[in-house]
């Protein structure tokens, strides 16, 4: 095939001037931004654990409860695990 048949079989499905159509270009667009959003979601949550004496624990994980012992257990942002007694705990907020 040379390329003025490809040329011309491209035309003919998309037709003349389909690479400068607003419509097509805010479609891609909001699809973009969709897919961007859904990677963003995929990721991992932030928490601020806020205590009653007013210190403030930042998250890389999502606390876990443990009944049995009462304690929410975490990996804080400089990747160490930590244990919060949840009578200390004021607030806790997904950021």
């Amino acid at each position: 095939m040379t390329l003025s048949v490809v040329a011309g079989a491209r035309e003919q499905f998309y037709g003349s001037d389909s690479g400068n159509d607003p419509m097509i270009i805010r479609l891609c667009l909001a699809l973009t931004a969709l897919a961007m959003l859904a990677c963003a979601g995929c990721s991992s949550s932030h928490y601020k654990i806020t205590l009653r004496d007013g210190r403030e624990f930042m998250t890389a994980s999502k606390p876990e409860y443990n009944s049995k012992t009462g304690y929410y257990k975490f990996r804080a942002l400089n990747d160490k695990d930590a244990l919060i007694r949840s009578d200390e705990i004021l607030m806790m907020n997904e950021l």
